[in-house]
Order: structure tokens, then sequence, then C-alpha cells
């Protein structure tokens, strides 16, 4: 259900990058969060890859070229949202000092960020040290803010409904190359697969053909309503690192990790360590005869599944994105 609308439009600029390097997860969340605002806005993006008009369709799309341009362009609208994944890329104190409109930064592993909000969805306590806040400078950090489509803190899985493995495939070169393998026909899985790639995926028409020729279901491009669907209906997830975990916890579905790259491994033992997870690890996840097996153990141990489902959605509830847009809100309205 969308927001209720108030006030005047507000212009907001949006500082991102959406390609198959970085990965769609930025974009996803960022368009999420502005859909859930009370407040209208007008966006307009600063930042590279194809993918970006997919998720800001009506925004104007600018490619990125230095800071003195995107202080400038911030200044001249009411507020400036940045999501980065590399944040020694930015001058932080630089922007605090120059850029007069509130500024939110999206973050996922601290630093020395400066701005009006900080929000980090992530678990671990490690990566919430912001000692260079700003004095007035608001931080939310912590599962409870992880910026999820809401369709994920409304829909549940149930074992009784569930039924096979969904594989969904983030972003990065060794992904593709382990989406490839996972359906190169020498594995054996005990469930039916479905496999499910984002919008920047490359030779995505192969996938699809060699999924097609193995009996594997492919899917592009869903959108979180339909990703939420189809998790939720799946017996098993196997997925990549990064936002798609928070997701699965969300909905409850036990869900197998692979941490495909290197950032991603201290937060996928965490989770495992905890009890939340099967983690595969940054160089298991390559050996696919061990996915298999591990996938198909999971399926058969109807009281782990249980388990990892109910400690999922005990830690991830799925509505950060709201409590997170009603503190956006407010500051707008300031």
């Amino acid at each position: 259900m969308s927001a209720m609308r108030r006030g005047r439009a507000r212009g907001i600029v949006l500082r991102l990058d959406a390609d198959h390097r970085t990965g769609l997860a930025h974009a996803v969340r960022v368009r999420n969060l502005l859909a859930s605002l009370a407040t209208e806005v007008r966006s307009s993006v600063v930042g590279s890859g194809d993918s970006l008009p997919k998720f800001f369709p009506d925004s104007p799309i600018a490619q990125p070229s230095n800071m003195l341009d995107l202080i400038r362009v911030a200044n001249e609208s009411d507020a400036l949202l940045i999501d980065l994944p590399a944040v020694r890329e930015v001058a932080w104190a630089k922007l605090a000092e120059t850029v007069h409109v509130p500024m939110i930064v999206v973050d996922d592993y601290g630093g020395d960020i400066q701005a009006d909000l900080i929000v980090n969805g992530t678990v671990i306590d490690a990566y919430h040290k912001y000692p260079a806040q700003v004095r007035d400078g608001r931080i939310f950090c912590g599962g409870q803010y992880a910026l999820l489509h809401p369709a994920f803190g409304e829909t549940q899985w149930h074992r009784d409904r569930a039924e096979g493995i969904t594989v969904v495939v983030g972003g990065g070169d060794r992904a593709v190359r382990w989406a490839f393998a996972l359906v190169g026909g020498s594995p054996h899985f005990a469930a039916e697969m479905a496999i499910v790639v984002g919008h920047s995926f490359p030779d995505a028409a192969s996938l699809k053909s060699r999924c097609a020729a193995q009996g594997v279901a492919f899917h592009q491009a869903l959108d979180s309503p339909e990703l939420a669907k189809l998790l939720s209906a799946s017996a098993v997830a196997i997925v990549t690192g990064g936002m798609i975990v928070y997701e699965c916890l969300a909905l409850g579905v036990p869900a197998i990790i692979f941490p495909q790259e290197q950032n991603l491994v201290r937060e996928a033992d965490w989770f495992e360590r905890k009890g939340y997870v099967v983690n595969l690890g940054h160089e298991g996840g390559m050996n696919i005869n061990a996915v298999a097996a591990t996938a198909n153990e999971l399926l058969a141990d109807a009281d782990r599944l249980a388990a990892l489902s109910a400690a999922g959605r005990a830690i991830i509830d799925g509505k950060g994105t709201l409590r997170v847009a009603a503190a956006i809100d407010e500051l707008l309205a300031g």
C-alpha cells in the first residue's frame, strides 16, 4: 500500500550505482525507501549503471563526475541521499561542510561518514562505528533498520506449503560462474530448482537456455513482491551474500548462503554462528557437489528447517524501511 503523501514535493538527489559489479541491492533498497515516504519527492540520480532507469524510470540520471558537481546539484535540491559501497571514495568531511541541505547516507560498514542521518541495517556491531559523525546527526543501526521491501515483512514461510529450491544470484563475476555451474547438470539436487538473476546479469540468455535443458525454472528481474512470493513458497533458498540474506530471514525461509565476495564473509560467518543460516563459505560455495549435498541434507531435516525459520524471523522483522522512512519524513519536514 502506498504511503499517504503530504506537503509540497521535495527534490532529492540520489548518489548510487547499479551495475553488475556493484550489484543492484543498493538501487533496490533506495527505491523501496522512497516509495515508503509519506513526503512526496522528486528524485534525480547521479550514478552509473545501465540498470538505473529500471529502478528510477521517472528520474533524470546523470553520470558522476566530481564531488563539486555533486555538491552543486545537491544544494539546488532539498536533500541528498548517498548509498555507495565504497565509502572511502567520498570525502565525507568536505560534503558535511559544503552541502547545505539534509544529507542521508545508507551504509553497511561504518567509517568516517558525516551526515544528518546515517542508516546501517547490518547486524554486526563492529560495522556500526561512526566516530566522525556530526554532533546533531542521527544514527540508526541494526537489523531493525534493514531496508527491505515491506513485502518481506508481510509474507511468511510455512513448511507445509513450501517445496523446491530457489537460488538467488547476486552481483559479481564469481556469482556468474557459480550460477552456470549450478545448472551444469552434474550435481544432483533432491528437489526441483528455480534460479533468479537480476536485471544486469551478463549473458542471461545462455543461462536461461542451460536452465531449460536441465529443467530448472529461470527468472530474471523479479520485483520485490514477486521474489518474496517465490521464496516463501520454497522449501530452501540458496543465495549469495548481501541483502537477499536479510530478505530470506524476514520471510523465515531456511537459507544456505554463498558469500561470493570477500567483504561478505564476515557477515555470513556471524549469521552461521548465531544459528540463522547454513554457510557454504567463500571457497566452499564453489564446490557445486558440496552445495547439492548441503541442500539435500537440509531438505531432509524438518527440525532444522523449522529452527532456521523461527530464528530468522526473530532477528529481522522486515519493517526497517518503514522505520527509516518515518525518520526521513521527519528530517525533510524540519
